[in-house]
C-alpha cells in the first residue's frame, strides 16, 4: 500500500464487528474522537459519505472519493468544495485511481 510504504500508519474506522480494510489497522472511536483525529492527521481519505459533512469544518486535510453514480454526476451534486471551510478538500472519481494515487504520492511529502 502506497501510504504504508511511505511510513504512514493507515487506519480503517470500524464499528462493532467490522473488519479493517486489508493492510490497515482497525480504529474504533466515538464520532467526536474521529472529528479530532481527522483534524490532526496527515490526511483523512474516505469515500464520499455523510461523515465528511460532519468533519470538514475542523481544518483537516481530506481526500473524498466518489463513485461514478448518475453518469459521473454524483461528484458534481455532492462536492464538498462549495462548503468553503478551512479544511483542505480534494476530490476524485474512483474510476481515476491512477490520478488519485499520483496526487497522494506528491501531496503527502
Amino acid at each position: 500500500m502506497l501510504l504504508n510504504n511511505k511510513g504512514y500508519s493507515v487506519y480503517t474506522n470500524t464499528v462493532g464487528n467490522q473488519k479493517a480494510v486489508e493492510g490497515t489497522q482497525r480504529l474504533e472511536c466515538t464520532l467526536s474522537e474521529l472529528y479530532n483525529i481527522s483534524g490532526q492527521c496527515a490526511a483523512f481519505i474516505s469515500i464520499r459519505s455523510g461523515i465528511l459533512d460532519f468533519m470538514i469544518g475542523n481544518g483537516g486535510r481530506y481526500i473524498s472519493i466518489y463513485d461514478t453514480a448518475w453518469n459521473n454526476k454524483f461528484m458534481e451534486a455532492y462536492s464538498l468544495k462549495g462548503w468553503n471551510t478551512e479544511s483542505s478538500v480534494y476530490e476524485f472519481l474512483f474510476s481515476r485511481e491512477n490520478e488519485l494515487l499520483r496526487f497522494i504520492d506528491t501531496w503527502l511529502k
